[in-house]
């Protein structure tokens, strides 16, 4: 049977709409826009070390490899980090101490990537009416400090460092926002904390702000984990976030303009300075040596009730890294 010419460019015209829309949805899909959803809660921290983490979700890195990503913003690592250990959260950015006392409690978590470092990440900001000007001054003066955070660990070692014996100096438990107040408010002559409060006071307190720093007792180290159950149940979520701040990595280094604007933006305060931080997405031997160094720490002040420093190892999870970017994996493992 013959078929009208009208009709028969019409089919034609379908036919190749359709492999059209084939060759479309099949290079989205090959692209990872096609991948199904996933919501993920991610407890952030912040700061500026949490900048892969901003530039992905403001650039639309997460969705475009499938993930929905809702950001829950916190005070501290520890606080983000308690969320996950809650049931509040999947993921969490965390420095190494909350890690370490996890994991001499036995806790069922994980690390599945560092995404920054930093010598000068704590920092003690003293007020000069309060008679600070240099390390000796901290005798018998009220200190700051949120406890349980590699913050109270910056601030033992500085002072051994300087051999000022911690019973010379008023340690005060409290939260990293309320030393904002409390210093400025003169309840306190100094804290050890990190940015943006560094920031935030040393503009509130003007000419009467001193910074005490020591570049080299001390390297944060800034990482995302989560609980065991939950990485071992979706590794392709974990490969699809790495994936995605890996991008966000090498975004930070083409356009670190854009990246302090983005950063800013999300923890509220300009000008929150990049400097002296280590933006990568790796897991490193470094890690490990630092989490066994801490837990002999907290044995030794008697912070723990174990007496051993347990296997952080176990601790670390390879996998995710390892099927993106296999040379970011630099820790000894089998």
């Amino acid at each position: 049977m013959r078929i009208p010419r009208k009709p028969a460019i019409a089919v034609l015209a379908f036919a190749g709409l359709l492999l059209f829309a084939g060759i479309f949805f099949g290079l989205r899909h090959i692209k990872g826009e096609g991948k199904p959803r996933e919501m993920v809660t991610l407890a952030v921290t912040k700061q500026p070390v949490s900048a892969l983490l901003y530039i992905a979700q403001a650039k639309g890195y997460f969705r475009s490899e499938g993930l929905e990503v809702m950001m829950q913003p916190y005070s501290s690592g520890k606080a983000a980090f308690d969320a996950v250990l809650g049931g509040n959260a999947q993921l969490a950015t965390v420095a190494e101490t909350p890690i370490m006392f996890a994991g001499l409690d036995g806790r069922p978590v994980c690390v599945v990537a560092t995404i920054a470092d930093s010598d000068r990440y704590v920092e003690i900001l003293a007020r000069k009416d309060s008679g600070i000007s240099k390390p000796g001054d901290l005798r018998y003066k009220k200190v700051g400090v949120t406890a349980g955070t590699n913050g109270e660990f910056f601030l033992e070692i500085y002072l051994l460092f300087y051999r000022i014996p911690k019973n010379e100096v008023h340690i005060i438990n409290m939260d990293s926002g309320e030393m904002v107040s409390a210093l400025i408010r003169r309840k306190i002559d100094a804290v050890a904390t990190w940015e943006p409060y560094l920031t935030i006071l040393q503009r509130k307190l003007g000419n009467n702000a001193v910074l005490l720093i020591n570049e080299d007792i001390y390297r944060a180290v800034w990482n995302i984990a989560a609980e065991k159950t939950f990485v071992d149940e979706n590794p392709d979520i974990i490969k699809r976030l790495l994936s995605a701040l890996l991008r966000a990595r090498y975004a930070l280094e083409a356009h670190p303009g854009e990246a302090q604007r983005i950063t800013d933006k999300y923890i509220g305060l300009s000008g929150a300075s990049f400097s002296g931080i280590n933006f990568d997405v790796r897991m490193s031997q470094t890690l490990l040596v630092i989490l066994d160094d801490q837990a002999r720490w907290a044995i030794r002040n008697h912070y723990t009730r174990k007496t051993e420093v347990p296997n952080y190892l176990n601790l670390l999870y390879t996998k995710g890294l390892e099927a993106v970017d296999p040379y970011a994996v630099t820790v000894i493992h089998e």
